[in-house]
């Protein structure tokens, strides 16, 4: 994430800029042969944290690491150089997540 300080990505038209947070891999107990290409299937959920917001998104998060859980087929990856960003457009947003425990 250092490497983002350097530079300033600002969303634009209604989109959040986020960070995945990936989900810990379930190891298993067995040993079993899987070629190396194979990917375990993923929830069509998935929860991100919200860096960044365009000016015109109609909820602001209003603290500091908020989460939130969107449709994961609508996050938009993009490189840029060697940076790897995540938006996703405010549409798909589903709930905004306080963890006020894990805070």
């Amino acid at each position: 994430m250092d490497a983002l300080l350097k530079t300033i990505y600002l969303p634009v038209n209604r989109h959040y800029l986020i960070e995945l947070i990936e989900e810990q891999e379930k190891k298993s107990e067995h040993n079993i042969l899987l070629p190396e290409d194979y990917k375990p299937s993923q929830s069509e959920y998935a929860t991100v944290r919200i860096i960044d917001w365009a000016a015109d998104v109609k909820d602001k998060p209003t603290l500091e690491n908020t989460l939130a859980i969107v449709e994961r087929s609508m996050i938009k990856e993009l490189q840029y150089k060697e940076h790897k960003l995540h938006l996703i457009l405010e549409n798909y947003i589903l709930c905004t997540v306080y963890d006020y425990e894990n805070a």
